[in-house]
């Protein structure tokens, strides 16, 4: 008895552990295009190459992804209010498109709806940047 209840528990947590992998999000090392939204779940799924704050974005952009002329990148941003956006470049990569989903439906540089620092997109030391569609706030300035 002890040996089938052990056997199901082990099936179990086999079949726990399958569905976990298969649900978790995965964030390619090459991505072309990524998106930034409110909830990276639809439907129960995960979906791929997405991040749920500016924060993590912009570690995987410094840390991993380093785009550039020969592979730029594409950041799609959901409606919502995000945290303020710093990249700080130091010529190290560029060819960023930052893309929102709307004037006033995608909003930068806000935490609860309070504006909580000084500039809504910060870059530092960048070339090849683009920032469309969407709104930028910051005590100071939106956009510097």
């Amino acid at each position: 008895m002890f040996k089938k209840i052990s056997l199901l528990l082990k099936s179990i947590s086999a079949i726990i552990i399958c569905k976990s992998a298969i649900s978790a999000p995965v964030i390619e090392a090459t991505a072309e295009r990524v998106e930034i939204r409110k909830s990276c779940t639809v439907n129960s799924i995960e979906l791929a190459n997405c991040f749920t704050t500016t924060r993590d974005f912009t570690d995987w952009v410094y840390l991993t992804r380093l785009p550039n002329a020969a592979k730029p990148l594409i950041a799609d941003f959901g409606p919502g209010v995000f945290g303020n956006l710093t990249l700080d470049c130091y010529n190290d990569f560029s060819h960023i498109s930052i893309r929102g989903s709307g004037r006033r439906v995608t909003t930068i540089g806000l935490r609860d709806g309070a504006v909580t620092t000084a500039i809504g997109i910060n870059f530092n030391r960048c070339h090849n940047i683009s920032v469309e569609n969407l709104t930028a706030s910051g005590t100071a300035s939106g956009v510097e």
